[in-house]
């Protein structure tokens, strides 16, 4: 066996969990192994990661070959939880003192055969292949994930041991998240050949390749700090640019482009299990056309992941990231109910069906701003959720252990007024 990667820690979590072999293999290319013993002290261990906030929830990878690197690693990385969030700052101070390390009992070590040549480590460590693209050997790298998400999509912060941001990498590992970051360099490429937004900012890509079987992306850093604060409002300005990056059209629903994807996409997803062989959102998707698909839409660009938590202001600009999803043509307006949707689930804690009433209210004001008629809000609505339920459908597709957790319910209930005024 070329490279090993073990678990190290605590009597509960000595053994990798799910979660933790999944991104382990992901990256390394084999799951997990447990407690380190005599076999590791006759390998080369060549990196060392804490796992927080546990090996039996993990979601952080933090760098153990540098007390910088891992103390800002920490720094920018923003969990949820309020309660993790306090007890992250004291953590982030005792890394970088060295006090804390001791109490960071869950592990992975990642080592190699004794004596291996540097080309052949390049073939199977993703950080000796990464100081190849940089041209320079003092890197570390922080991992973060979020196994419940559609995506599932590992995303790397590259440091010098010094504690230098260099970059953000995604992960492309499956049929799902391969295309979606091979897409979003390609976006990235485009804008920058273009002439510069007026209204925002975009990253800076540094390399976009294959190794292995991984799609990797690499963009400049931007740090916002953990304290950064989302926007609770459509940037409607920066909306309305996006929608007009691609030339435009106008053509009814069911006779366009997108809905004749979205129709091949959604009967793809027929192998799920239990849909015996009729695609789970057939029935909502009949339903949206028979109703709306004589509707005559403007057609332009996207971004596709329009949302609070995917931008930030910096020097007075707008800077917006995650263009995975980016493309050139989608009903315009769909982004703008992308991000108010979702700003009121995340942001204000609402629950799915009370947004709806919340979201339908406000876009039919905000259309009009975005030059589309305020009377479109409920079909965009309907249109975006649509789009989110089938991301989850094809990851499950792609083997992804996760299920849409509120979209096809919320469209059902907007679709039949559960709920939701007329």
């Amino acid at each position: 066996m070329t490279t090993l990667v073990q678990v190290a820690g605590s009597s509960s979590a000595s053994v990798a969990t799910p979660a933790l072999d999944w991104v382990v293999e992901t990256l390394w290319g084999l799951p997990a192994s447990g407690a380190p013993g005599r076999a590791r002290r006759r390998r080369d261990t060549r990196d060392s990661f804490a796992v927080l906030p546990s090996a039996a929830n993990p979601r952080l990878l933090v760098p153990l070959g540098s007390r910088r690197a891992a103390s800002h690693a920490l720094r920018e990385y923003t969990p949820g939880k309020a309660g993790i969030r306090l007890a992250k700052g004291f953590l982030t101070v005792g890394v970088r003192w060295g006090l804390a390390q001791p109490l960071l009992r869950d592990r992975v070590h990642v080592s190699v055969a004794d004596g291996m040549e540097l080309a052949d480590l390049r073939r199977v460590l993703l950080k000796e292949h990464l100081q190849e693209v940089f041209g320079r050997r003092d890197l570390e790298i922080a991992v973060k994930f979020d196994a419940p998400r559609p995506h599932c999509k590992p995303t790397l912060q590259i440091l010098s041991r010094h504690g230098s941001p260099l970059g953000f990498a995604k992960v492309g590992w499956n049929d799902v998240t391969r295309p979606l970051v091979v897409n979003e360099a390609e976006v990235l490429q485009r804008l920058k050949r273009r002439r510069p937004p007026r209204e925002f900012d975009v990253p800076d890509l540094i390399h976009a390749g294959r190794w292995r079987d991984l799609e990797i992306l690499i963009v400049a850093p931007v740090s916002f700090g953990a304290r950064r604060r989302f926007l609770g409002r459509l940037p409607l300005a920066a909306t309305d640019e996006v929608g007009e990056l691609s030339a435009s059209s106008r053509i009814a629903l069911a006779a366009s482009p997108w809905w004749a994807s979205t129709r091949e996409r959604v009967r793809a997803t027929a192998v799920l299990p239990g849909t015996a062989g009729v695609p789970r959102l057939s029935p909502v998707m009949q339903e949206i056309e028979e109703r709306f698909g004589s509707t005559m839409l403007e057609f332009g660009s996207w971004h596709g992941d329009w949302v609070p938590w995917n931008m930030g202001h910096r020097n007075g600009r707008l800077y917006v990231w995650d263009w995975e999803r980016g493309g050139e043509c989608a009903p315009r307006g769909l982004d703008g109910v992308h991000f108010d949707y979702q700003a009121e689930l995340g942001l204000r804690g609402t629950s799915p069906v009370p947004a709806l009433e919340a979201t339908l209210h406000r876009m039919e004001s905000l259309l009009p701003e975005l030059n589309m008629p305020g009377s479109r809000a409920r079909l965009l609505l309907a249109l975006h959720l649509l789009e989110m339920a089938l991301r989850f459908d094809e990851a499950r597709v792609a083997g992804v252990d996760t299920v849409d957790p509120k979209y096809l319910g919320a469209l059902e209930a907007l679709l039949h007024e559960r709920g939701v005024s007329a």
